[in-house]
């Protein structure tokens, strides 16, 4: 079974991270948006942020949370350097 990511997990990755100073912010695989929803909540406003996801399913109920954001409906397999 899985399951959507814990605010105690959330929280930990967000803190390592220290999104607030990137300036370009990439969440591979949005899911349900509940990291997407702390991302938002952390990110610099001027940095450009976006999604990667391969569920049509997920990015709907993401883009219905956060109609404004970004996401693609491919795979981070697909990101070429």
């Amino acid at each position: 079974m899985i399951t959507p990511s814990g605010a105690m997990l959330v929280n930990s990755m967000m803190d390592q991270a220290d999104i607030s100073k990137k300036k370009v912010v990439i969440e591979l695989g949005t899911g349900t948006g509940v990291i997407t929803e702390q991302i938002i909540k952390r990110i610099n406003p001027n940095a450009i942020f976006f999604g990667l996801e391969i569920n049509k399913r997920f990015i709907k109920e993401t883009k219905k949370k956060y109609p404004d954001i970004t996401i693609y409906h491919d795979s981070a397999e697909n990101i070429k350097l």
